[in-house]
């Protein structure tokens, strides 16, 4: 079993005691420890424990280091006595120093303990040395001078009344440079550093054994300064007091020490000044040792807090257990690039690129480095782009569609016009076949009548323009109208056509415009009857509350939920390939949406492949329902033109947001404010005061409109929000609600719609 050194801790505080323990280990040191705070069991353990070496601190509540050495001088004069403590200034230390201590280490700087440690072993060594010597020149002069002269040690001894060297041995003329009668011819004022009054008082304490070790800088022969550290004690030499001194070259140690620490204070400089925030964790446990300023001003937590945590506390909740398998699977020296979501002490999450790497192992434990840089914007840069870019080549094939699509529904119905017309006006045909060609030219007439009315009703719309015509409709008896048509073309199909009108229905009536109602419903219609192969096809009506709910009903083959918004695209159907089933436009949906828009509702879909859909026109039927028309849009820009509005934006799409404001500008005098996700929208409503209005765009990166409606009301549950988003399912609506809005308006955002919610909520009578 290897020889451990024992060491003796005086030591009220057990944290400081296991990390000055975990210090001297790591040096590779073997040592067994005890702790005592208090003067009996201290002296007890000096007894039994028999130590090798004494740390104590300056201060404990029980008794203080002083009378730790003290004690610890009566019972052994040589064992080494070092004294750790938080903090010492330079009088305390001369004090333990004169009071018999071997060294004295402030505990900022205990790296330095275990060198003081073995520092302090050879210390009791030469002392031993030195009482041994001092012995044998007591008992005999003869092996005194033999010892003297042969040790390896550098040796003088030192007159103390004037400083003068009487002799020294063949080792001090070897370290010094000097011959032994340029020595003896000298004091030690020649060679120390030190003023001669100095000196003299050091041999002064020297002499009356209030010191025994002393650390000075020495001059050689050649002008080079040594550090050195003397031990020195009165001999009674031919009836004279003289000193007896040991010197110990510690230049390199000196030169290790200083190296060491000035090494120490660069890492904790660059540490601590970082810019990057970082922060060092124990593997095991987790545990958040320690932070960087960088780090406590970017998550907001104090110094303290961060100690107390551990890395799952900065995560969310459900990123813990990929927190847990990357740190169970990381090596020992493993360095990785990640990007992570890191959670602030407000709540918010930031998105940090990771960087972390192994430390050196203390006391068994294992540490590691992370640096944490928030690339939130740099992400959220990228997404813009990425989207930008998916944006511009979806207008692309939006062009190259609608450019096909112009070509396909104008040129195959002309072509049987024309072809028809120039058969007509040939040569004479059999009534029957005049006939057919009559209704060919009828249907294909009808057919390009149809896809040139879809492109103005679309550019209508999407320009702002379409004529809103309010009367007072009887729902019941409309829907009746388009039941009519509706079933003879399903009759012709082979389907089965249904009305659902309950008779509990009193009051069906409705202020809109009956024309866009009918145009909105026949659409769905046809819609539902192009794409139901077999089955049925149901039309129904009922009020809800303050609404009127159309809906067509189909069983159809459905639609997949990833393809829900591309059907209310302009052109655009769920099959988009070159041998899709069902001709068409494509503009039928995204008509009957804009419609809706207009006359202040909206499109819900409920939907199951391969079992069939149901689309609902939602419109208002309350007592103050109002289809907006030109006399909003004047009133708004013109009566509220002196007062503009304050507008928050909460949008991810740049264009989207372009698109906004240039309908504010044309239409009333706004300050647009734009936030490019829930976060930025939460802050940039925090640091303005006095906004009208918000509009909420549901799917955002970093945080989504739903969390961020919720904080906006939290501060001022009176503001509007209004949600526009691209979802078009009937749950959306509810959950946007739920959150807090006011309102729900599905893309494509329709001019004549949004003013009259902003003439609503904004410009109330």
């Amino acid at each position: 079993m290897e020889n451990r050194l024992k060491i003796l801790f005086a030591e009220d505080l057990p944290t400081d005691y296991e990390l000055a323990v975990r210090e001297i280990r790591q040096s590779g040191t073997a040592i067994e420890t005890t702790r005592v705070d208090e003067p009996a069991s201290f002296r007890k353990a000096l007894e039994t424990f028999r130590p090798d070496v004494v740390i104590s601190d300056y201060a404990m509540p029980r008794f203080n280091g002083l009378d730790a050495l003290k004690i610890t001088r009566e019972t052994d004069p040589y064992l080494p006595f070092i004294v750790l403590t938080g903090s010492m200034n330079e009088e305390t230390a001369v004090e333990c120093m004169k009071a018999g201590a071997t060294d004295y280490v402030i505990k900022e700087h205990r790296t330095r303990l275990p060198y003081a440690v073995q520092e302090a072993l050879k210390k009791r060594k030469v002392a031993r040395e030195k009482e041994q010597a001092l012995q044998q020149l007591r008992e005999s002069e003869e092996k005194y001078k033999s010892l003297f002269r042969n040790n390896h040690a550098v040796m003088m001894l030192i007159d103390p009344e004037d400083g003068t060297i009487v002799d020294v041995n063949p080792a001090a003329c070897n370290f010094y440079g000097f011959t032994h009668q340029e020595l003896t011819s000298k004091k030690m004022a020649d060679i120390n550093t030190l003023t001669a009054e100095e000196v003299e008082k050091e041999m002064k304490d020297a002499v009356a054994e209030k010191r025994n070790h002393f650390q000075f800088r020495h001059r050689k022969a050649s002008g080079e300064i040594r550090d050195v550290e003397v031990f020195s004690g009165p001999i009674p030499m031919e009836g004279k007091i003289l000193l007896y001194s040991i010197v110990h070259d510690i230049t390199e140690r000196r030169e290790l020490e200083n190296a060491l620490q000035e090494s120490e204070k660069r890492y904790r400089e660059m540490f601590v000044n970082n810019p990057v925030p970082m922060l060092i964790y124990e593997v095991e446990t987790l545990q958040i040792m320690e932070v960087n300023d960088a780090a406590v001003n970017k998550y907001g937590y104090t110094y303290d807090e961060f100690t107390k945590m551990t890395l799952k506390n900065i995560r969310p909740e459900e990123d813990v257990p990929e927190l847990l398998e990357a740190v169970q699977n990381s090596s020992e020296d493993f360095r990785h690039l990640r990007v992570w979501r890191h959670r602030k002490k407000d709540g918010s999450l930031m998105m940090v690129e990771i960087a972390s790497h192994a430390l050196p192992e203390r006391d068994g434990k294992k540490y590691r480095l992370v640096l944490a840089n928030d690339v939130t914007a740099r992400l959220e840069a990228e997404n813009m782009l990425r989207e930008a870019k998916e944006k511009a080549e979806a207008s692309d094939r939006l062009k190259t569609a609608f450019m096909n699509n112009i070509s396909h529904e104008v040129r195959t119905p002309m072509n049987g016009i024309v072809g028809f017309a120039e058969i007509l006006m040939g040569e004479d045909m059999p009534r029957e076949e005049k006939e057919e060609a009559l209704r060919v030219l009828q249907s294909s007439s009808e057919r390009l009548i149809s896809t040139i009315n879809n492109y103005m009703d679309i550019s209508l719309i999407v320009s702002g323009n379409m004529e809103v015509n309010v009367t007072r409709v009887d729902c019941r008896e409309l829907l009746q109208d388009i039941f009519m048509t509706c079933r003879n073309r399903a009759e012709a199909k082979g389907l089965q056509a249904g009305l659902e009108v309950p008779e509990s229905l009193t009051d069906p009536f409705l202020e809109t415009d009956p024309e866009l109602l009918k145009k909105a419903l026949g659409h769905l219609t046809e819609n539902a009857l192009k794409f139901t192969g077999q089955g049925e096809v149901t039309l129904g009506l009922r009020r809800e509350k303050d609404v009127m709910v159309f809906f067509v009903r189909d069983t159809g083959p459905g639609i997949q939920k990833e393809s829900l918004e591309n059907i209310f695209a302009h052109f655009s159907q769920e099959d988009e390939s070159r041998t899709r089933k069902f001709e068409g436009s494509g503009l039928g949906l995204s008509i009957a949406r804009g419609i809706a828009g207009i006359l202040g509702g909206n499109i819900a879909v409920d939907t199951e492949p391969g079992k069939g859909s149901e689309f609902r026109l939602v419109l208002p039927a309350g007592e103050k329902s109002h289809v907006p028309g030109k006399e909003t849009l004047a009133g708004i820009s013109s009566e509220h033109s002196e007062v503009p509005l304050k507008i928050l934006v909460a949008e991810d799409d740049p264009a989207s947001f372009f698109y906004l404001q240039k309908i504010m500008e044309k239409k009333i005098r706004a300050e647009m404010i734009y936030a490019r996700n829930g976060q930025e929208a939460v802050e940039k409503f925090r640091e303005n005061p006095g906004i009208d209005l918000v509009l909420m765009d549901i799917k955002m990166p970093v945080m989504n409109g739903l969390d961020a409606t919720r904080q906006i009301k939290s501060m001022d549950k009176k503001v509007p929000v209004l949600a526009i988003t691209a979802y078009a399912l009937s749950g959306e609506e509810y959950l946007a609600r739920e959150a807090g809005c006011d309102e729900y308006i599905t893309k494509p955002v329709y001019v004549d719609l949004l003013m009259q919610k902003i003439e609503k909520y904004v410009y109330r009578p």
